[in-house]
């Protein structure tokens, strides 16, 4: 017997098939559903930067390591959507200078502490400095 001959005498079920063939069951195509892009996530210009002078600066200051949380890197990027960066370097410099319990990163981005920091006299010559740097490296990069 041959596979031919197998495969004709195997009955075929094509109950199934009705369902694809009929217009109305078959699945819609793209071009009438919208497609959903995921929003690309706004760029922090110099974030890195920003994360790993807060890391040093705080190993200078304490002698330990920064626990960095989600809530942490989320405040930090929201405020660098906001702020440049070398202005948060400089309020962060600024910042360390409190008592050590008193340092931590969502105290540090509410608006009422960020506007005392600002009018700290420090804050603009640090700021230009932390600017010239980071354009520097930049040049360098490129």
């Amino acid at each position: 017997m041959s596979v031919v001959d197998v495969l004709s005498a195997v009955d075929v079920d094509t109950s199934s098939r009705s369902s694809i063939e009929d217009p109305s069951l078959a699945p819609t195509s793209e071009s009438t559903q919208p497609r959903r892009y995921r929003q690309r996530r706004r760029r922090a210009e110099f974030i890195r930067d920003v994360r790993r002078l807060i890391v040093t600066s705080w190993l200078a200051k304490t002698g330990q390591r920064w626990r960095w949380t989600p809530l942490d890197r989320e405040y930090i990027y929201r405020l660098a959507l906001r702020v440049p960066a070398w202005e948060i370097m400089a309020l962060w410099d600024c910042y360390l200078d409190r008592p050590f319990r008193e340092c931590k990163i969502p105290h540090f981005c509410q608006g009422s502490v960020l506007d005392r920091l600002r009018d700290d006299e420090r804050a603009k010559p640090l700021a230009d400095m932390y600017r010239d740097r980071l354009y520097y490296k930049r040049a360098m990069k490129s």
